[in-house]
């Protein structure tokens, strides 16, 4: 079953697979480095992913982002 992401998670999913650092995440949603850090790893969890390059392929395969825009 796929799981489904937050408005919140998905932005951060988007700008993880542009290649986006924690630091830059964080600068553009308005939170600390650290709260991007404890999110990616949440969906990392609920993706089943173990590395950033699973978390981009899982959101390729389930449509979370346009591969047209990256």
């Amino acid at each position: 079953m796929k799981k489904s992401f937050s408005d919140r998670d998905l932005e951060i999913i988007r700008l993880i697979c542009k290649e986006e650092t924690s630091k830059s995440i964080a600068s553009k949603i308005c939170l600390s480095k650290r709260s991007v850090e404890n999110i990616r790893q949440q969906i990392m969890r609920d993706m089943g992913v173990v590395s950033i390059a699973g978390m981009v392929i899982y959101a390729i395969k389930n449509n979370l982002v346009n591969i047209e825009e990256l």
